[in-house]
């Protein structure tokens, strides 16, 4: 199967974004967590990714592909990227602080913090 090509893969993801959002419109270069996006809201998001693309991806891909064009830019690749151990919840100038989830969890526990 080929991938979509990117403008194909926004228009897919478009609906899905504003269904799982409840916005009447989303831009293709919105934060998701800027739109109200939250952890419980990316694990529908993905849900219904993978029910409309075939690709399952972890909820925490939200972090790396926190807009529509990042994300259909990911999911146009042959195969999944793979998700770094260390992610970056803020950007900041503070030093860093780390944070690990317990077992069985994940960095989208923390997004909260």
């Amino acid at each position: 199967m080929n991938p979509m090509p990117t403008s194909t893969m926004v228009e897919v993801l478009t609906p899905i974004w504003q269904r799982v959002l409840q916005l009447p419109s989303v831009g293709a270069d919105d934060n998701f967590f800027d739109l109200g996006g939250d952890s419980a809201l990316a694990l529908e998001l993905f849900n219904e990714v993978a029910l409309a693309c075939g690709r399952e991806l972890p909820p925490v891909t939200i972090y790396h592909a926190p807009t529509i064009s990042a994300l259909a830019a990911l999911l146009e690749q042959p195969t999944s990227a793979r998700i770094p151990p260390l992610i970056q919840l803020k950007a900041g100038s503070d030093p860093p602080v780390f944070l690990a989830h317990g077992l069985g969890g994940s960095a989208m526990d923390f997004f909260r913090l």
